[in-house]
């Protein structure tokens, strides 16, 4: 197994045989998505009786997709492969590097399987059925596979179960092409939480590559769109509408358009995705979520992020793959300290130290905790968090086509497994200083973090834990110093071991 796998693309198979299973298929993807960073593909095999059934098949998708949902977590995608082909299934083997062995895969990865791929296999623990009502969903059509072309609309900020359902009821009425208008920047000033809103571009992508997978044969044609209309209204090579019921209204604005223009009216597939009681997912509720998580910090760090990565050399595209990638996982659901607040103290006390510090520094805060699990079962190798943050760290640079040597980050991140220096270089003293500088914070927020980093191990009995973290506290009193650098040691040393000891003090009298 190569040692850099990043397990950014899980993928998972089940055969549906009736509604009941449903929550224990959720539940899994729940736990799957867990292990990895960026999405699990679930590759969904339905009963012959609902495969010429759209609303039977679109009521599997509403449930499936709305009870594994978790906004900040990794996507979760179903493809359909008796639908729309077995090369969806095939594109799907030949990216993925952590497959979830829940049903017998190996006949299927033989016969897909064009060229040998390095796979790490993982049978995911038990878990149990997610309790959840069997939403109802509504799906207004004439019948499947009609039409050559359609055409839908909308934002697509950070690619939710939404305009997951929507994408996909759009490819199982569209044999050729599928128009799709996004919506640009400047229609969205004034939208909540604005400022985590994704660029055009990056929506633009992510639409394609989610139709990619799971229809490949398909077109796409994305535009920009500036109104409820758009090209819509003035394309003769369109047939079917794709709408939300939220949107239905602009069902009648698009076809007195094309009315005007002297076009044929279009037809409608009109989608209701979930129940009233049912809150949908959305993305202003991501959003919402990514500013609370981050404290209110986001745009400063978005901003830092942004301006390192020009320094290196990185094309725009890249730098905001590689911000949603890497802030996507400070932002995870079972992270309360290793968040984004602890890369944004850290350079705040940089920026406090000096205002003429190298990039090396500032990639080894970023990536330092990148990879964080309190348990160690993000993946299902030998590998601990520091070695697979600093794989990650590897798969950037390819990526982005650093060529310059950076194995000084490498060799930063690998340090904080210790928390002792390498070198005597001021540089690296400093990085774990600032790594740790939160040992020397006021009181409070010393008692903030110690709660945090306790949630964060809350799969542990609180016996368990009292030992442990008193071990690992203990270590660090019997330490000459705490801080190895000049700047940090007479500012933050005398203040982290009164945390330290009052902290021990309150866990051994815990009873």
């Amino acid at each position: 197994m190569m040692s850099n796998l990043s397990y950014k693309q899980g993928y998972i198979k089940f055969t549906l045989e009736n509604d009941s299973q449903i929550p224990i298929i959720s539940s899994c993807l729940r736990s799957a998505a867990y292990y990895v960073l960026e999405e699990v593909v679930c590759d969904l095999s339905l009963p012959e009786p609902y495969l010429n059934d759209w609303s039977k098949i679109f009521s599997v998708l509403v449930n499936i997709y709305s009870s594994s949902y978790s906004p900040l977590e990794p996507k979760i995608i179903i493809i359909l492969p008796q639908l729309f082909g077995e090369i969806s299934r095939k594109n799907i083997l030949d990216t993925a590097d952590l497959i979830f062995s829940y049903e017998s895969l190996s006949d299927i990865i033989t016969e897909h399987l064009c060229e040998p791929h390095s796979y790490t296999f993982f049978e995911i623990p038990h878990t149990e059925p997610i309790s959840m009502p069997i939403l109802s969903s509504n799906l207004s059509a004439n019948v499947m596979d009609a039409y050559d072309y359609s055409v839908l609309g909308g934002t697509f900020d950070h690619l939710h179960p939404g305009h997951m359902l929507l994408l996909t009821a759009a490819a199982i009425f569209s044999k050729k092409l599928i128009g799709i208008g996004i919506t640009k920047e400047s229609l969205l000033i004034n939208k909540q939480g604005k400022e985590c809103l994704q660029s055009f571009d990056y929506r633009c992508e992510s639409v394609k590559s989610f139709l990619k997978k799971i229809s490949p044969s398909v077109e796409v044609d994305t535009f920009e769109l500036f109104d409820p209309v758009g090209p819509s209204g003035t394309n003769p090579i369109y047939q079917v509408v794709i709408l939300t019921e939220e949107v239905e209204k602009a069902f009648e604005l698009i076809n007195k358009a094309r009315e005007t223009n002297g076009l044929n009216k279009l037809e409608k597939v009109v989608i209701s995705l979930l129940t009233e009681s049912h809150n949908k997912a959305g993305s202003t509720q991501i959003r919402n979520q990514i500013i609370e998580s981050s404290r209110g910090r986001y745009c400063f760090l978005k901003e830092r992020w942004y301006n390192l990565c020009k320094k290196l050399g990185i094309e725009n595209r890249k730098i905001e793959y590689w911000w949603e990638m890497v802030s996507s996982q400070y932002n995870r659901k079972f992270r309360y300290y290793h968040t984004l607040n602890h890369i944004y103290q850290m350079y705040s006390l940089l920026d406090n130290y000096s205002n003429n510090y190298s990039q090396i520094l500032e990639l080894s805060i970023w990536f330092h905790d990148v990879i964080y699990y309190a348990d160690y079962k993000g993946f299902h190798d030998d590998r601990n968090n520091e070695v697979k943050s600093k794989d990650l760290f590897i798969n950037f640079c390819k990526d982005c086509g650093i060529n310059e040597c950076y194995s000084k980050v490498e060799s930063y991140i690998l340090a904080t497994i210790t928390h002792r220096p390498e070198t005597t270089e001021e540089e690296e003293l400093i990085f774990l200083d600032l790594d740790m500088s939160i040992l020397g914070a006021s009181e409070e927020t010393y008692n903030e973090y110690s709660e945090n980093i306790k949630r964060e191990y809350s799969f542990y009995s609180d016996e368990d834990y009292r030992k442990g973290r008193c071990q690992v506290m203990q270590k660090f009193l019997e330490r000459d110093h705490i801080y190895y650098s000049d700047y940090f040691r007479p500012m933050l040393e005398n203040q982290a071991r009164n945390n330290i000891s009052r902290e021990i003090d309150s866990l051994q009298n815990m009873t």
